[in-house]
């Protein structure tokens, strides 16, 4: 299996979001045997604790309109930092982001 988080600050983000401040989860997975155990729990408060000592204000991420409650349940079950999320349906991409 596999198991690793993605986080940025969010103003250096793909997508259009405004979260001054906050720090971007781009991508957080447990596969195959690794799952079950706990370690999305302690990959994301890594990332709560690191954003912490990076001055931010919270923890964001963009979910598709199908995912957003999965999304939901990750930033709000719990939660103890600030989380916000952005449904979309839309394609977006940063015009600041060459490439």
């Amino acid at each position: 299996g596999k198991c690793f988080i993605e986080y940025i600050p969010a103003k250096k983000a793909w997508n259009l979001i405004e979260a001054e401040d906050y720090m971007y989860i781009d991508c957080l997975w447990v596969s195959g045997s690794l799952k079950g155990h706990g370690y999305s729990t302690d990959l994301l408060e890594a990332c709560i604790a690191d954003s912490k000592v990076k001055g931010k204000n919270g923890l964001c991420i963009l979910a598709a309109a199908a995912d957003y409650k999965a999304a939901e349940k990750v930033l709000y079950e719990g939660a103890h930092y600030n989380p916000i999320y952005f449904r979309s349906t839309k394609w977006l991409q940063n015009p600041d982001i060459k490439g």
